[in-house]
């Protein structure tokens, strides 16, 4: 079976082109890479040529992203305080069952 001819790859980076485009150093980039903080390809055996994804690389950046607004719940009964008149009712009838003893 050969190759399927339509299908594309995707264009890869080099280290260095990562490093151009986050504007850092190649090694902040192999420091990223070793830790495992940006994924990536290792064509070949133990010091194959790197390379990351557009996608990898999108990824990366996204998790830096501040200052997004979370999405806000609306609030349940449950994370309301219970008002100190029906709290002291509840707490009351527990003494007088002898619950609290």
């Amino acid at each position: 079976m050969g190759l399927n001819m339509s299908t594309e790859f995707l264009p890869m980076l080099t280290v260095r082109d990562v490093s151009n485009r986050l504007g850092m150093s190649i090694s902040f980039v192999y420091q990223e890479l070793r830790s495992g903080k940006l994924e990536h390809y290792q064509l070949g055996k133990a010091y194959g040529a790197i390379r990351v994804s557009e996608e990898q690389l999108s990824c990366y950046l996204e998790s830096f992203v501040k200052g997004k607004k979370k999405a806000q719940r609306k609030p349940l009964a449950t994370d309301l305080p219970m008002p100190v008149n029906r709290m002291s009712a509840e707490l009351n009838s527990l003494f007088k069952n002898g619950a609290a003893a």
